[in-house]
């Protein structure tokens, strides 16, 4: 479970585009969550939530906002045992704390 709000610090923790600094430890703070019509939290999963990143080069998907990213749900399907299993989560973590060692 990933508890965030507006204004939370949070690190990326995948390679989403390397060549415009969207990497592993990125940070960040959430710009806003974004939820389909018709959805309500915290009973359902946001459709992606937006970071305005620290060192993002490439262009923002808000107007009034500079570097800013949507960031999208990622589901990862895998065996364990005979178990097929999928993982669903946002690639992100709360960085209030992080240091630079991370």
């Amino acid at each position: 479970m990933l508890l965030l709000r507006k204004a939370a610090r949070v690190m990326l923790r995948a390679n989403l585009d390397v060549t415009n600094g969207l990497v592993n430890g990125s940070l960040g703070i959430v710009h806003d969550i974004v939820y389909e019509e018709g959805k309500i939290p915290p009973r359902d999963v946001p459709f992606c939530i937006l970071v305005q990143f620290d060192s993002f080069l490439g262009p923002s998907c808000v107007e009034d906002a500079p570097r800013v990213v949507p960031i999208f749900l990622r589901r990862a399907n895998f065996v364990v045992g005979a178990q097929d299993c999928v993982r669903v989560q946002f690639p992100l973590s709360l960085a209030w704390g992080v240091t630079v060692h991370k």
